[in-house]
């Protein structure tokens, strides 16, 4: 929650042009935060009525903000900060999680809970496998146990009942400890500026904050699902005089960097989308953070909202992986694999972990029949070798003791 106390005072007085944007991209993530609160972008009368009335209110204090830098006109931009502290009050809540549901009987609410609860593991952890744990698959089947309150709402035009669930943060970051999870707090997760390029049936567009883009919709349920504080940008006439489509959709770091100096935040991601009637949805993605190299990566999806949510997941994985990583020191994984069945399985496998970025060494701890144990050693930290071995689509994750540096995982055929 926003606090009097967070605010940063001394930006209140600063006279240059850059600084004086800043204030107001340091509160623009009330758009973002109105799609990532217990209370859904509809829930609120309709995406367009509260980004529209947000909108407004925001033109409308950063022209008094403007006014009161050139007036030195204090106690005006005093009042215009305090509303707009007032309305940045608006959080995600990562326990937190809803879904469309057939009916509202209680069949149907306890499947939905263990989808939801499964939601919220994957948010919290970053970690989009955590639902093929075997520990975690039985919890899942008991999902009730971990709710704290649930409720219902109707969509605007629809009459399908949307299920609110809250979950027990205690029970859930037990859940995770147990299991050998991280948890990933709101403090720990880095503010991102996303730059979106669409393509939509030939018409190029740069979604901003204001865009009346039902994609716009999409891009913050998708971050709220991730649990991902974003950060979107005005897209007004100082933005595209600093940033172009074509820039933004092929990527370019220097003009990128430029136009994101405007705004507060960690990281920067680069999204162009391609949208063609009859044609799925495709998608590249470019993660700039601090000094690592751009982090590139493609979604294609039948639906855009789909393509969203599985690449704002992997954004979130990848920069919790980046925040635990630590100094590079060679250290020991147990790796056990189950389900080996042939020599030649062994031998692929064998090359595959002895060629894993950061491993220098691959010894067999214990060989059982279909069964394998390997001390790996690496200089990669244990969230990188998780995730490097998670990119191999025959190994399935069965568990991940992180407290014993153990890592568990089936070979499907």
């Amino acid at each position: 929650m926003f606090s009097l106390l967070s605010f940063p005072y001394s930006l209140l007085s600063f006279p240059r042009k850059r600084e004086s944007s800043a204030i107001i991209a340091y509160f623009y993530w009330i758009p973002a935060f109105a799609g990532m609160t217990g209370e859904s972008v509809d829930d609120v009368s309709g995406k367009n009525c509260i980004l529209k009335k947000l909108g407004h209110i925001l033109k409308f204090l950063q022209n008094t903000y403007t006014r009161a830098v050139q007036n030195k006109t204090r106690k005006v931009l005093i009042l215009a900060a305090g509303l707009l502290i007032s309305l940045h009050a608006w959080a995600f809540n990562l326990y937190e999680a809803e879904m469309p549901v057939k009916d509202r009987t209680e069949t149907v609410r306890n499947e939905a809970f263990s989808s939801l609860l499964e939601q919220v593991l994957i948010k919290i952890s970053a970690n989009p496998q955590i639902g093929t744990t075997v520990s975690v698959k039985d919890s899942l089947k008991n999902a009730s146990h971990y709710v704290n309150q649930f409720s219902y709402t109707t969509l605007p035009g629809s009459k399908e009942p949307v299920l609110k669930v809250s979950f027990n943060p205690e029970q859930v970051n037990a859940l995770l400890s147990q299991t050998g999870q991280p948890v990933f707090g709101a403090s720990e997760r880095p503010s991102v500026l996303i730059w979106t390029a669409l393509e939509d049936n030939g018409t190029d567009q740069i979604i901003g904050s204001l865009s009346d883009s039902p994609l716009l919709t999409s891009l913050m349920q998708a971050a709220k699902q991730a649990g991902l504080p974003l950060v979107l940008p005005f897209a007004d006439l100082d933005d595209l005089s600093a940033i172009t489509f074509n820039n933004i959709w092929k990527a370019e770091q220097e003009p990128l960097m430029k136009a994101s100096d405007r705004y507060q935040h960690q990281a920067v991601l680069a999204i162009k989308i391609k949208k063609d009637k009859g044609s799925p949805c495709l998608s590249r993605w470019t993660l700039f953070q601090g000094e690592n190299p751009p982090f590139h990566w493609t979604e294609e999806a039948p639906e855009c909202s789909t393509l969203l949510n599985k690449g704002m997941t992997k954004v979130m994985s990848r920069l919790t992986a980046a925040s635990d990583r630590k100094t590079a020191e060679v250290q020991t994984v147990h790796l056990i694999i189950q389900n080996i069945q042939t020599v030649e399985e062994y031998q692929n496998l064998l090359d595959f972990l002895q060629h894993l970025p950061g491993v220098t060494d691959v010894q067999i701890e214990k060989a059982a029949p279909h069964e394998v144990s390997y001390a790996v050693q690496t200089n990669q930290t244990f969230s990188d070798l998780s995730a490097a071995l998670e990119n191999n689509s025959q190994l399935e994750l069965i568990q991940k003791d992180i407290l014993n540096n153990q890592l568990e995982y089936r070979l499907s055929p």
